[in-house]
């Protein structure tokens, strides 16, 4: 077979693969440093012909290795279906509105940053927000009220400038300055399709200041009836935020990354759904301070937890698994189980004392579901295998999957 080769060196270039998949090209001219950092995320594997071929793991998204070379990681699943998962993780319900925008964009990144400038140049000519906020400035002339001490301390030596506050009816406020971080760092993603465009709502914010923002930022904001139509594009700012980073620099060159841990996203996924469907139980993620043993050294991270909705007692414990199973070869039966899954699940319950718990496994990754009695201290726990079919998210279905798992925790 003749294999592309691909040069870091050259003219730009882009790798496609999916999920688990290995590419067909082989690169050229990675450094050491390069797959060093790059290890978690993507493998490289030696070609035996100089340069690597490159495999991916459960990340989606695109690896921008140089300006002249990226790696774009597509899902296992339809692009709509990841697309919903993230609506419902990150709560950006308009995507559903631009299926043509799909269409044109196959890349993930495309799509978001396609959607992203049309809401941004919607919002700003439609609900651009400013604010009244208190400044304090060393000015050449008076403006509001004179800081006596902090004047003193500032202008000893330069009686022509006067130390002022006051409230300043501008629009570099917080929720402008989220969306004006996002656009700076699409720009690092972007190979040129839309740099215009980015340019051009880039300007529409010259007024607001470009400062670092963090997830936490997003989080904090409070909307009020005046600026709610900042929050479904904030919820998309907060996932360019989470998930944009900058791996390491090459030369005068910095390696940005866009990538979806889809493991978190399964878990974050599924306990969205069941929160949104569950009626008679609370469900909660992670708890705080859970050991397994006295000398609190094995901590307890259950992904679901289900809880009685008045006395919050432990009901049963899940725990959400995407990934490639690799078979046990003596279990014909439940040949599909990982071992050391069951082994997981049966901590937790033993943790909390209960006697039921859940594995949930996208449907693509086991052969059926099924259940597993265990005998541990004298008590049978039963262990509930339950699948969800990734390409098959419409609500009716996922309310379907929620009553499923119900039936499992109050049964």
């Amino acid at each position: 077979m003749l294999l592309k080769q691909i040069s870091t060196m050259l003219s730009a270039n882009s790798i496609e693969i999916r999920e688990y998949r290995q590419s067909v090209a082989v690169i050229q001219g990675l450094t050491d440093e390069t797959i060093a950092k790059l290890s978690n995320y993507l493998d490289f594997i030696p070609s035996g012909i100089g340069g690597h071929f490159v495999r991916a793991r459960s990340y989606v998204g695109i690896v921008r290795l140089r300006d002249n070379l990226v790696v774009n990681v597509l899902p296992k699943i339809k692009m709509e279906n990841l697309l919903m998962m993230l609506n419902y993780v990150y709560d950006v319900p308009f995507v559903w509105e631009e299926e043509a925008s799909l269409q044109e964009c196959q890349w993930l990144i495309k799509f978001l940053i396609r959607i992203f400038i049309d809401r941004v140049q919607r919002l700003y000519y439609r609900n651009f927000r400013r604010s009244y906020w208190l400044v304090e400035e060393n000015r050449p002339s008076i403006r509001g009220k004179i800081l006596v001490k902090e004047n003193l301390n500032a202008n000893r030596f330069h009686p022509e400038r006067i130390f002022c506050q006051f409230d300043d009816f501008t629009p570099d406020i917080l929720i402008n300055r989220i969306i004006k971080y996002a656009i700076f760092l699409l720009f690092s993603l972007d190979d040129g399709q839309f740099r215009n465009e980015l340019r051009y709502i880039y300007a529409l914010f010259n007024e607001v200041s470009l400062v670092g923002i963090s997830v936490e930022d997003v989080d904090s904001v409070i909307y009020t009836r005046l600026d709610e139509a900042y929050q479904p594009i904030h919820m998309l700012c907060r996932l360019f935020i989470r998930h944009v980073f900058v791996s390491h620099k090459i030369g005068d060159q910095r390696m940005f990354c866009f990538l979806i841990d889809m493991n978190s996203l399964f878990e974050e996924f599924v306990r969205k759904v069941l929160q949104k469907f569950s009626l008679n139980y609370r469900v909660k993620g992670h708890p705080n301070g859970k050991y397994l043993d006295q000398s609190n050294l094995v901590k307890i991270i259950p992904d679901v937890r289900f809880l009685q909705q008045k006395t919050e007692d432990m009901l049963s414990v899940a725990d959400c698994k995407y990934k490639r199973l690799n078979k046990i070869e003596d279990d014909n039966e439940n040949a599909q189980i990982i071992n050391s899954d069951v082994y997981q699940i049966l901590a937790y319950m033993v943790g909390y004392q209960l006697t039921k718990g859940i594995l949930i496994y996208p449907k693509d990754e086991i052969e059926h579901e099924t259940e597993i009695d265990v005998l541990f201290e004298g008590i049978i726990r039963k262990i509930f295998i339950k699948q969800i079919d990734l390409n098959q998210i419409q609500e009716q279905y996922l309310r379907a999957f929620a009553r499923q798992v119900e039936d499992i925790v109050l049964v």
